[in-house]
């Protein structure tokens, strides 16, 4: 039996209203992955059943908007799950949101790269929000969709110009993570991430509140505190230079490293560092609103000769628990101070 709470429909509907920015007029849908029967068979009990109470999300979201904005036409789908992030084949489901103003897909896998491929130029018009791996606790009331998103926007915004002009920044805290990136002469990319769809072709995940450097020049140290992942008994430490992890170790109790062998056994590439700006954002065991705490820095490693098969499997490390206290300076400007944005 799943069971909404009723007290996630006022921040439903701002998210509506605010960040899918829907109008008289427009066409929304929303799309949700499902099982398909031998994956009913197979597939871990615990994934199957936060799929199905995301369908049910889907369907609670579909309600909310066909009562509160009757002049939209909203329609609900659901697409066979790719059982992976950033699957390469959704053609059928990209020739059904070219038809749509808007569309919000609660999903188990990202499929955001099939907005960046050659079907997306069918995509241009439609507006685009992503909650991958999410569950009802990202709407609560004073979670990280409640909050002013006109203000997120501003200060990612404030920190992407600032990262656009910059040479270096320096991360570090005082549990020994030290970093420093370099932005000269470097074919990094930054992006931000506000969640407000509000123009033809705009994407964003939501909850939202992230700035992120692609392909950084990375070098340092990154620790992950024991006990921020789960399993993880001491700290890890991770090493990295010239955006490579040169070792990844354990201080102490080396359980959960031997069970990801993989990071240790094969060359490992940086391929994006991030700090969150959401400071609604503070559920850590929700990887879509972990990565968008305020002033929380993540990196994403890229596992050399393995492909991302679950949501489990993701490595995107996340320091710093249990609040956020990284210092941020950009060409000796402070952005972060212990973790408060100084912009």
């Amino acid at each position: 039996m799943f069971e909404i709470d009723l007290k996630i429909q006022k921040v439903i509907t701002g998210v509506l209203k605010t960040n899918l920015a829907l109008q008289e007029g427009e066409k929304f849908l929303i799309a949700t992955d499902y099982p398909s029967t031998l994956d009913l068979k197979y597939k871990e009990p615990e994934i199957l059943q936060r799929m199905f109470a995301r369908n049910f999300l889907a369907r609670f979201i579909e309600k909310i908007a066909k009562d509160k904005f009757p002049g939209v036409k909203t329609d609900f789908i659901t697409y066979p799950c790719p059982w992976m992030h950033y699957p390469e084949n959704l053609e059928n489901l990209c020739s059904i949101i070219k038809d749509y103003d808007v569309c919000y897909v609660l999903s188990e896998f990202s499929i955001w790269t099939i907005f960046s491929s050659q079907e997306a130029k069918l995509l241009k018009k439609t507006r685009v929000a992503f909650s991958p791996g999410c569950d009802e606790t990202i709407f609560r009331p004073h979670g990280p969709l409640d909050i002013n998103s006109s203000k997120l926007e501003k200060d990612v915004m404030k920190t992407y110009a600032k990262i656009n002009k910059g040479k270096q920044v320096k991360i570090w805290n005082h549990m020994g993570t030290n970093l420093e990136i370099d932005l000269t002469g470097n074919k990094y990319d930054c992006i931000y991430e506000s969640g407000i769809v509000n123009y033809p072709g705009k994407k964003s995940n939501l909850p939202a509140g992230e700035v992120l450097i692609l392909n950084p020049k990375i070098s340092g140290t990154y620790v992950v505190p024991a006990g921020w992942i789960e399993g993880l008994k001491s700290n890890l430490v991770i090493e990295i230079k010239n955006s490579e992890t040169t070792k990844i170790y354990q201080q102490g109790d080396d359980t959960w490293l031997k069970s990801n062998y993989f990071l240790v056994k094969y060359p490992n590439k940086i391929t994006f560092i991030s700090v969150g700006h959401n400071y609604q954002a503070n559920n850590p065991f929700l990887i879509i609103e972990m990565i968008k705490m305020h002033g929380l820095v993540s990196i994403k490693i890229n596992n050399r000769g393995l492909r991302e098969l679950d949501s489990l499997n993701t490595k995107v490390f996340s320091g710093h628990f249990p609040s956020p206290n990284v210092y941020l300076e950009l060409d000796g400007e402070e952005i972060f101070r212990n973790g408060q944005f100084m912009l």
